[in-house]
């Protein structure tokens, strides 16, 4: 099982960042499979392939622009480090505007990626408080994303669950409930009925 999640996590970062993580994952998966065979390395690029083909993402997701992919790198570099960032967001509507955030999570979506965390700078100490207020930041939104030297501690889990919170929502999206009704055609009933498409569905007449 641990292999193979190494190997979805590989696919499925070689196709947002070709090279990066995707190559530390990839040597850490040869590491713990014995694959690799730096002797031979027409075996070994064949070895690559083999297993390459065991875990395919079916969906690639989107590849990142030039200019998310440079915000990408300095995001995992803040989420490692717990370093606070400067950035500044241009919303759907309105305005870019700037923000001090405290990275906490990396989101992945379906056909994107956010941060999300607190803003505004962090306290000589560094620690989370109760009030603190939270924000999504879609990357490919992000206009300019700047590394800062100010540190901060992770909240504890009470404070902020990421999982918990988003575990009925929508993609990125979260908030409170709403009912949803969906129509399907009758054709396309037997379809629905096979997938859980969110935890809380139920399939009527």
């Amino acid at each position: 099982y641990e292999v193979m999640a190494l190997a979805m996590a590989e696919r499925f970062f070689r196709a947002f960042d070709p090279g990066g993580v995707a190559d530390l994952l990839d040597q850490v998966l040869y590491e713990v499979t014995g694959e690799e065979d730096e002797a031979d390395e027409d075996a070994s690029h064949s070895r690559r392939r083999s297993l390459a083909r065991r875990f395919v993402l079916a969906r690639a997701p989107q590849r990142m622009s030039g200019k998310v992919r440079r915000v990408f790198d300095q995001v995992l570099r803040a989420l490692l480090e717990r370093r606070a960032v400067e950035l500044r967001y241009h919303p759907r509507k309105g305005p870019a505007k700037d923000y001090v955030l405290r990275p906490y999570t990396l989101l992945l979506g379906e056909q994107e990626l956010a941060i999300t965390g607190a803003v505004g700078k962090p306290p000589v100490d560094g620690i989370a408080r109760d009030k603190d207020s939270m924000r999504t930041f879609a990357l490919n939104r992000i206009e300019e994303l700047t590394l800062t030297r100010i540190r901060f501690s992770m909240p504890h889990l009470g404070q902020w669950d990421p999982e918990r919170l988003f575990a009925g929502s929508w993609g990125l999206y979260s908030g409170p409930s709403e009912t949803v009704r969906v129509a399907v055609h009758p054709a396309f009933s037997d379809l629905v009925a096979e997938r859980i498409w969110h935890p809380s569905q139920k399939v009527g007449e």
